[in-house]
């Protein structure tokens, strides 16, 4: 609904766990007015234990029927949620603030009898829906679930752009992309005690992230990230920092900052980390020293990503890529993997050059 300026927009969601036989339903309303929004969302829900969701439940859904591969690893929760945000699009600075109140569950696997794994494939199995972290690696050959608790979490962040620059033409603005720096800060905390919580901590990260042309049609992004623990005498594993991982052969999401063989949750971390993302893309390198090539407009990339946590063990990633797209952005890769400063492994990814979010769960 939309009055004077004012939007008004109300949905949901609802989802039902054939092997648990339970019902789930999340709802959610939404208020704009000028440069302001705020979410009010609520409900029981399944999240991923990385809340920026890295790969699509759907997507999940798909290897675990047809591949017996289940990436991601969930977690139920009965919550509520109010979600704030001031800013315009491309404006030099924005504002987001939400705080959120769960009563959170571990959800354990379905048997491995289960009729929902339609491909039996040899030498595959179904992986514990604990998450496989080296910060609360255990002796144990399984590590035991997440205990049920309640969490009362807040969080603000703010960015910057400071020499973002724009034109107005017919009464139209316009901006211009990646002409700023964009600076960013955010803070987290959980609350003990509050209304039963049992999560206390203090999470402070801060960022930077710039693209800049290099020569006709070439361009170097980066991404650079810091943060640390300022107190972590509570913190559950939906609290940790987590990372833009992906095990999967087709690449989605931030072609910049996301890590093409990353874990999803190895290296997740309650403590402190410090990552970077490089990718350049160049007209004319290699292949693309061959007129044809540049005809058919590919473009060949080289990207590096590093990650340093108290164990990782400096995970870092280098690969080199071609865009080959013309009326689909598609991207093929090669990657390389490091632990170290020695060579772990090789991949490679088919992806797309386009920026997928999935948004949260």
């Amino acid at each position: 609904m939309v009055r004077s300026g004012h939007d008004w927009s109300i949905g949901g969601l609802t989802r039902y766990s054939f092997g648990r036989n339970k019902l789930l339903v999340t709802g959610v309303g939404d208020y704009s007015w000028a440069r302001n929004s705020i979410s009010v969302s609520g409900g029981r829900g399944i999240a991923q234990f990385n809340g920026e969701s890295p790969m699509h439940p759907l997507l999940n859904t798909f290897t675990t029927l047809f591949l017996e591969q289940n990436f991601i690893k969930e977690y139920q929760k009965d919550f509520f949620r109010i979600d704030f945000k001031n800013s315009r699009e491309n404006d030099h600075f924005e504002i987001k603030a939400s705080i959120e109140y769960a009563d959170r569950a571990a959800l354990p696997n379905l048997e491995k009898t289960s009729p929902y794994r339609w491909i039996d494939w040899k030498g595959r199995e179904f992986t514990s829906n604990v998450p496989d972290n080296a910060e609360n690696k255990t002796d144990a050959a399984v590590p035991p679930p997440m205990q049920p608790h309640q969490a009362l979490t807040v969080g603000i962040s703010a960015s910057y752009k400071p020499w973002q620059k724009y034109r107005t033409r017919g009464g139209k603005t316009s901006y211009y992309d990646d002409d700023s720096p964009k600076f960013s800060v955010g803070y987290r905390k959980g609350i003990r005690k509050a209304f039963g919580s049992d999560v206390d901590y203090d999470f402070v990260r801060i960022g930077i992230e710039h693209g800049f042309e290099t020569g006709i049609r070439s361009k170097l992004r980066y991404k650079l990230a810091v943060g640390s623990s300022l107190r972590s005498d509570s913190v559950q594993f939906p609290d940790y920092q987590h990372f833009a991982g992906n095990r999967f052969f087709f690449q989605l999401g931030d072609p910049v900052g996301t890590f093409r063989m990353l874990d999803y949750y190895k290296y997740s971390t309650s403590k402190r980390f410090f990552e970077a993302h490089v990718l350049s893309e160049l007209r004319q390198f290699l292949l693309t020293q061959i007129p044809w090539f540049r005809i058919l407009g590919v473009k060949e990339n080289f990207f590096l990503h590093y990650l340093a946590t108290p164990d990782s063990d400096n995970y870092a990633e280098l690969g080199y890529g071609l865009d080959i797209g013309i009326r689909f952005p598609l991207r093929v890769e090669v990657a390389n993997s490091f632990e170290g400063f020695k060579y772990k492994s090789t991949a490679f990814r088919i992806g797309t050059t386009m920026n997928i979010g999935w948004g949260k769960d």
